[in-house]
């Protein structure tokens, strides 16, 4: 992973300048298992008897940004939310095969889910600003999990997430105003804001631009990248440009069958299965 952070493709916003010769050779994608944040084995995944994952195995680094890409209906967003388990509230859904999340098995009988999910916040692509101020938006995680904090501490928590995505400055003593006033590339900030507010560490976003306009679908993705040096991220899109945008390595998933999984520079440059190149290229999709 050193060597991938010192080449930093030239996708990469934080070395944007730092153009990457398409002549250099990239280090062969391993993910060490000390270096994984979370890694599937054999899993597979059914809506009752629909089977939309086929056999993923695959670790996803620590501390770095994983993006999933893919048709729709080809299984990425049931694999961004077998991480967490939402996939549970489902009518039908079950799992076999294993998600290991730090260690530990998150399909385990012993799971405490709420837990997990502390642990794995998630964006959504549409942003959910809950109806009640903005303080108590980004206050709320902390809350229902009682975390031990005084006032003062809750004040400067709350501080701290909203300052971290950039809306501390813009809303200044405005912490009042309730957070579905807010415009949709602020509140979807804020939806980042409350997630890393309970200190977790994997981030899980879900087409979380794609009802945001360029300059706030921008600043998020800006904020994504910078996330990415304190959590580890993994994004779902349709955007094969924010894909190549921002995504240190990019799994492209057709028919629930994990195709490549590889540098983004390899995927979106020099891919090594046919169909990633046909889709890379809109041949389909």
């Amino acid at each position: 992973m050193m060597i991938k952070k010192e080449l930093n493709f030239k996708y990469k916003y934080s070395r944007a300048e730092e153009q990457m010769s398409e002549t250099i050779e990239l280090p062969e994608f391993e993910v060490a298992e000390e270096n994984t944040a979370v890694e599937f084995k054999n899993f597979n995944f059914y809506y009752g008897t629909k089977q939309v994952l086929f056999d993923i195995s695959m670790r996803i680094p620590k501390n770095s940004i994983t993006a999933v890409i893919g048709p729709s209906g080809c299984g990425k967003s049931t694999l961004l939310r077998s991480i967490n388990r939402m996939n549970d509230t489902i009518s039908g859904a079950r799992a076999d095969g294993s998600v290991v999340v730090s260690g530990t098995d998150i399909y385990s009988d012993k799971i405490d889910l709420i837990e997990l999910r502390t642990k794995v916040g998630m964006i959504f692509q549409r942003p959910t600003a809950f109806p009640m101020s903005i303080f108590d938006n980004v206050a709320y995680g902390p809350r229902i999990h009682k975390m031990p904090l005084t006032k003062d501490e809750l004040t400067d928590l709350v501080h701290w997430a909203l300052d971290r995505v950039g809306l501390l400055n813009e809303l200044g003593d405005n912490l009042d105003k309730s957070g579905t006033e807010l415009s949709g590339g602020q509140q979807q900030r804020l939806c980042i804001a409350r997630a890393i507010a309970v200190f977790p560490e994997i981030i899980l976003f879900d087409e979380p631009t794609s009802n945001l306009d360029p300059i706030s679908a921008n600043r998020v993705e800006k904020l994504i990248v910078e996330l990415s040096r304190d959590y580890t991220v993994v994004i779902v899109t349709h955007s094969l440009s924010q894909a190549a945008r921002i995504a240190d390595q990019t799994a492209f998933f057709y028919n629930g069958h994990l195709i490549e999984y590889d540098w983004s520079a390899n995927i979106f440059e020099r891919p090594k299965h046919p169909q990633t190149e046909a889709y890379i290229n809109g041949r389909f999709g």
